[in-house]
């Protein structure tokens, strides 16, 4: 262990987590720099990480401008086009999410939003880092792994489900801002998603990966055949860097049977799987997935002995629960005497 780089990284950290808005300042300038030299030369420990991380956290605890805080975050993903190899990048990356996981149940309600947006920043940043790179498949293979490691999994991997559920909700939006995929590769990082939930998974992830990362695809997909048939223009609250990444919606479909028919998945996931499936396979035909709801059939009005009857039914109803609120009260009142 070199002892002046661990006092250095000491001494950040105490400044990062400062009372005093300059020497947070002050220390973050002085980080990047200190980053850009100690990459090139010594490189870091995963120590080395953990004590960083932990200051850039406490950084962001003690900003409370709104606008200063979005500015914070995006500083902390800029520092991934610092590091002078991938492996250090995704060691970043992981020492943040670790770091932002362990202290995640001391976060009150005031300052969870800075950072979960924190969380979206630095894979935004990540993302577009991987594109910069032209989606080298070593990078992306390992990049990949990352994720599987810490983020997309529903194996205890150190970080809070809660941060894995906001996680799917900012994939894909994430994926799109980069761009520049082919859809090969899209589905390359759909692929861990079905990995998740062909094994084990909480409920509530499995819920969250159905609706914010495969509901999304399919969403997009229909959203934009209604523009088609409008002849309007493509409009989104988010411009990416890069061109916008598309679906193979076969593929995709071909995923979701596979784990179906693997034998690793139950009963309850295949029920919840096979719609989607089938959702899929319009897309992949270039038709609406949700073309087969049903919706209320205009032309044959409710008949009036129905409605009469239904409020009938509501005025029984209401007069019961005036009743029962009544001899509720009753039985009140008798047990209070009975105590005095």
């Amino acid at each position: 262990m070199d002892v002046d780089m661990e006092v250095s990284e000491i001494r950040f950290s105490e400044n990062l987590g400062s009372c005093s808005p300059k020497l947070r300042r002050r220390a973050l300038i002085r980080l990047r720099e200190y980053i850009r030299n100690q990459s090139k030369v010594k490189g870091f420990t995963p120590e080395s990480f953990d004590r960083l991380c932990r200051g850039l956290h406490y950084a962001l605890w003690m900003q409370d401008k709104m606008l200063l805080q979005e500015e914070m975050c995006d500083e902390f993903g800029s520092l991934v086009n610092l590091f002078n190899t991938h492996q250090e990048v995704i060691n970043y990356m992981r020492a943040m999410i670790l770091t932002l996981s362990k202290h995640w149940l001391n976060i009150d309600k005031w300052r969870m939003d800075k950072f979960l947006l924190m969380m979206r920043r630095i894979f935004r940043a990540f993302f577009v880092y991987l594109r910069n790179k032209k989606w080298q498949k070593d990078l992306v293979e390992s990049s990949i792994l990352f994720m599987r490691q810490t983020v997309i999994t529903g194996e205890d991997s150190g970080v809070n489900e809660t941060l894995k559920m906001h996680f799917t909700t900012i994939y894909i939006e994430e994926l799109d801002y980069a761009g520049d995929l082919s859809t090969c590769q899209v589905v390359e990082f759909i692929e861990p998603y079905v990995d998740v939930i062909k094994r084990t998974c909480s409920d509530t992830l499995l819920k969250s990966i159905y609706t914010e990362v495969f509901m999304t695809i399919l969403e997009g997909f229909a959203a934009e055949l209604e523009r088609e048939k409008g002849n309007k223009k493509v409009s989104g609250d988010l411009k990416g860097v890069g061109k916008p990444i598309e679906f193979d919606y076969n593929a995709i479909c071909e995923l979701l049977k596979a784990s179906v028919e693997s034998g690793e998945m139950n009963s309850k996931k295949k029920k919840k799987l096979k719609p989607l499936i089938s959702q899929f396979e319009l897309a992949a035909k270039g038709e609406s997935p949700f073309k087969d709801i049903i919706e209320p059939d205009r032309k044959d009005p409710l008949d009036n002995d129905m409605i009469s009857r239904a409020v009938d039914q509501l005025h029984s109803l209401e007069s019961k629960i005036k009743k029962d609120k009544k001899k509720f009260r009753k039985v009140k009142k008798q047990i209070q005497k009975q105590k005095a």
